[in-house]
């Protein structure tokens, strides 16, 4: 009679024991799995970094320009600005099209030399990117372990467009890591840093500011309060009249950089106007593109409403719809280059872990693996290539920038249809 009762107690035992192994074995797995990854992500950023051109790259010497004249006492943003060299070596330059904040924060590192500058600012730009990928990580729900998280950084680092920004020496991971940080910040009803992140990115380019129509329809008032101190305040220490100026010297120049490598649809509506009409009549050509950008600006912003609207609490559903309107930054900014791809990285993330997610709940991969996967298709490979369509005004970074938006929205609105439908149920 105890036999019995012993013998199952052993198998119970052993059955225990069996999973432990397992868990242990695939722990270990996975940890080596993470260490090749980050090794050869390692090997990988100093391969990139060793690439570089340096302080000379014509952006970098060109911010160098603005902080040394900001330094010296000059105005950045003169109506005719002046020629000739600043410093032996560091030619001024003659587009101002970078804010009074931008200018005058980064302006006093100017006193380590342009070398020392250089690699500082590059070295910012390494670590906002890493923190805004760990902060996708501690978005999720739940959020990831040491362990995950590492391997999800070092996936992170084959990122293209990362390594593109980091080659023309340009700011977007910063802007990156400032607009993430502000999401996750409302996220956490934390409503003044919230809305001093996202004031800080606006100040620095603008076209952050897109994203406040993401706290509009989440009905985050007090996000939106703080960001109107916070940028208010920045207009005003960095001075008014040099934002006028800006505004009427800086912003003016934006049509001098509608070329055939923009991928902002403003601009390839501009060319492709241009083209079509065969006009050389500039104020027409312009709006004529002004109008159907707005069209086309509409639309867009319509269905990225809707989809933030329908988006569930959940943080992952958040988190797409945060990254809905990070790339709505980009397409309705008039100048976008393919340096700024980096602001996609949150839409690569949060539809992978979000259509995973559901598709574990439901346990079935049939229903977002296809689109997950198409996804990191476009997020990783499409967006690097170059321009062989040969059509004025269509960028294949452009159409691939637009098929990603789409998958999100596609993504945001059929999830929260599945977890709105699980909740009667379960109701």
């Amino acid at each position: 009679m105890t036999e019995a009762p012993c013998a199952e107690q052993s198998a119970t035992l052993a059955r225990a024991l069996d999973r432990v192994r397992s868990r242990a074995r695939l722990k270990t797995v996975f940890l080596m799995v993470t260490v090749l990854i980050a090794a050869v992500a390692l090997r990988t950023a100093i391969g990139h970094l060793r690439a570089l051109d340096g302080y000379k790259h014509v952006d970098f010497i060109g911010y160098y320009a603005w902080w040394l004249e900001y330094e010296h006492g000059e105005n950045v943003w003169p109506a005719t600005p002046a020629q000739g060299e600043i410093e032996p070596g560091v030619p001024r330059t003659p587009y101002r099209n970078y804010t009074p904040f931008f200018v005058e924060t980064f302006a006093p590192i100017t006193k380590l030399g342009a070398n020392r500058s250089y690699w500082l600012w590059q070295s910012i730009q390494v670590l906002s990117f890493v923190l805004a990928v760990i902060l996708f990580t501690r978005g999720s729900d739940p959020q990831l372990g040491y362990v995950p998280t590492v391997l999800v950084v070092a996936i992170a680092m084959f990122f293209r467009p990362f390594w593109g920004m980091l080659r023309y020496a340009q700011c977007a991971a910063m802007l990156l890591m400032l607009m993430t940080a502000s999401w996750l910040s409302a996220l956490r009803g934390r409503s003044m840093l919230a809305g001093a992140f996202l004031a800080g990115a606006t100040l620095i380019k603008l076209y952050p500011g897109a994203m406040l129509g993401y706290f509009l329809l989440q009905r985050r008032w007090r996000e939106m309060f703080w960001f109107a101190i916070f940028t208010s305040a920045g207009v005003l220490i960095t001075g008014l009249q040099e934002w006028l100026d800006f505004l009427r010297y800086g912003v003016s120049q934006t049509l001098d950089y509608v070329t055939t490598y923009q991928i902002g649809i403003f601009a390839n509506m501009y060319i492709a106007v241009a083209h079509i009409l065969s006009v050389s009549y500039r104020q027409f050509v312009l709006s004529v593109a002004i109008a159907l950008t707005a069209v086309v600006d509409l639309i867009l912003l319509a269905a990225g409403s809707y989809a933030t609207i329908r988006a569930s609490e959940r943080p992952q559903s958040q988190g797409v719809a945060f990254s809905l309107w990070a790339i709505l930054c980009l397409l309705l900014s008039p100048v976008v280059w393919p340096h700024q791809l980096v602001l996609t990285a949150p839409a690569c993330f949060f539809t992978l872990t979000y259509g995973a997610s559901l598709a574990m709940r439901v346990r079935s991969w049939r229903a977002f693996a296809p689109v997950s996967f198409a996804i990191s298709v476009i997020g990783v490979v499409l967006l690097e290539l170059r321009d062989f369509s040969g059509i004025p005004g269509v960028h294949p970074r452009q159409l691939s920038l637009l098929v990603l938006y789409l998958l999100c929205i596609g993504v945001a609105i059929s999830g929260s249809a599945l977890e709105r439908g699980w909740s009667r149920t379960s109701s």
